[in-house]
């Protein structure tokens, strides 16, 4: 069955089948959209290295009100792999002071999750260091 509208009442019969009684109920079906998410631009996510080593740390939270385009009670995480951010599991525990463990640069992955449905969406982005010259 595909639905015609996002809300939809249809009729469900359910049958016991030890005794071939059946009831007929009213099912009312909801479906809600996915998460949007805006990928930020690449300014965004660069962030200057002025020792040169390739490490710096990043503001992630910074990047949350650019990239949630729809609706209200949405959760988003940090990842740093895919398998972590589409499970939901090991989010970034400190996304407002992150430190890339990968030098000079490094994938993160976003996963916005519609705290009411359980809908989710997740992404990946390369975090890019510039190195400054002394």
């Amino acid at each position: 069955y595909t639905n015609q509208s996002t809300v939809e009442a249809i009729y469900v019969r359910v049958t016991f089948e030890a005794t071939d009684c059946y009831r007929i109920v009213l099912l009312d079906i909801r479906v809600a959209p996915l998460p949007v998410l805006v990928p930020p631009s690449a300014e965004d996510l660069l962030v200057c290295d002025p020792d040169g080593d390739g490490f710096a740390q990043f503001d992630l939270e910074a990047l949350v009100e650019d990239m949630v385009d729809n609706g209200e009670d949405l959760l988003v995480t940090f990842h740093e792999t895919a398998i972590d951010a589409e499970s939901g599991l090991n989010p970034i525990p400190n996304p407002d002071n992150y430190t890339n463990n990968v030098a000079y640069a490094q994938t993160i992955y976003v996963r916005v999750e519609n705290t009411v449905t359980g809908c989710y969406t997740s992404t990946a982005y390369a975090l890019d260091l510039v190195v400054v010259d002394a």
